[in-house]
């Protein structure tokens, strides 16, 4: 998707300040967790920390216009706390293959990392018609 291919881009044309916005949104993520915040925030800010970082004008306003969906489907996405930690390692798997420039392999990371997400978010979806 358009997320996967920002990843991408990311590792190919992200800067030094790229990866020091990209790694301030994971520590933030740390601490909002410790002190009990809005998880999802914070995982939106990473998610648009990369997609900044693929220096790619039309993926940013795409991910401006779908700002509120996202931040929908990242908190129902996060509701339990024991998904935490399974994220945030998730977020600095993107991160390091960002850093490492390997575009497939952050692509590939983020991929599973929205999979496992869409499965969370399908499995608290109310069942209709059972």
């Amino acid at each position: 998707g358009l997320e996967c291919q920002a990843a991408m881009l990311a590792a190919e044309r992200r800067t030094e300040a790229d990866l020091l916005a990209m790694e301030s949104e994971v520590m933030d993520m740390e601490k909002v967790m410790r002190l009990g915040g809005d998880v999802g925030e914070a995982s939106v800010k990473f998610h648009t920390a990369f997609i900044a970082a693929s220096h790619n004008a039309m993926l940013l306003r795409i991910n401006e216009m779908l700002m509120e969906l996202l931040r929908f489907s990242r908190s129902r996405s996060l509701q339990k706390p024991e998904r935490y930690e399974d994220v945030l390692r998730d977020h600095r798997l993107i991160l390091e293959k960002i850093r490492q420039q390997d575009a497939i392999g952050a692509a590939q990371a983020l991929r599973e990392h929205l999979e496992k997400a869409k499965h969370v978010v399908l499995a608290t979806e109310p069942q209709h018609g059972a």
